[in-house]
Formats: C-alpha cells, structure tokens, sequence
C-alpha cells in the first residue's frame, strides 16, 4: 500500500488501483483475472494484444481504457510530442477518440474499436489534405 491508497487498495477518491486487481497467486494471463458485479472478465493477454495492435498502427498517440458495470470504453489522440502532431491543429483529432461499448465488452474490444476509429479518421483526414490529385 503507498500513500495513495486506502487500505482495501483504493485511492482516497474511491477508485480502484491496480494494486487491488492483482491476479490471484497461479491465476494465468490467458486464464483471465475473474471479475463481478456485471464486469467482464480480464483477459489480460487480449488486453495485452490490443495495446500492441495501437502502438503498432498509431504510435506516438495516447491512449486510456476503463470499464464499469456498464460499459468498456477507450479513448485515444495524438500526442503533442508525436508524428501525428500536426492533426491536432484539426480540432476532430485534439478532441480525441472515444468508445463506450455497452457491457458485456472487454477494454481490448473498446481500444479496437477507438484504434478503428482514429485510423479510419486518420486515413480520410490524409486523403482529403491532399485533394482530388492525391
């Protein structure tokens, strides 16, 4: 427990911290970390898979997944420090991207979704900056 958390592993606002969603000792990654209360169950080697699919297809952009009893979401943008950085002079891209995919989703199935969406985004962005001629 570091100063930020509370003694059942929450943070002083009431939020979980990956400290208190640790795998039970010889649960495996591709056996997933069992949830409740309308939570999917964390495959945290599909998890896994979607970060690598994201920083593969939009590196250099951010990225954050979350979920809840009722819905996975992601969200996702360039980084200002990034190869992409010229899009955020286009206020759709400083915005950000967002899914909220209603429950029973997985946060891999939200950042699929939201890498779907920016490189869909992305691609027509490009192919209208360079005009009819492109």
């Amino acid at each position: 427990m570091n100063s930020r958390q509370t003694e059942d592993g929450r943070s002083p606002t009431g939020r979980a911290t990956l400290a208190s969603h640790q795998a039970p000792a010889g649960l495996g990654h591709s056996e997933g970390i069992p949830n409740a209360g309308g939570f999917q169950a964390c495959n945290t080697y599909d998890l896994f898979k979607a970060i690598c699919e994201f920083r593969g297809e939009l590196p250099g952009w951010w990225f954050t997944v979350g979920e809840c009893s009722v819905s996975a979401d992601a969200s996702c943008g360039p980084d200002r420090a990034g190869p992409d950085a010229d899009l955020l002079k286009d206020r759709t891209f400083d915005d950000g991207f967002h899914a909220d995919l209603p429950q029973p989703a997985s946060m891999a199935d939200a950042l699929r979704r939201v890498t779907a969406i920016a490189i869909e985004t992305r691609s027509a962005t490009t192919r209208s900056r360079r005009g009819p001629q492109g």
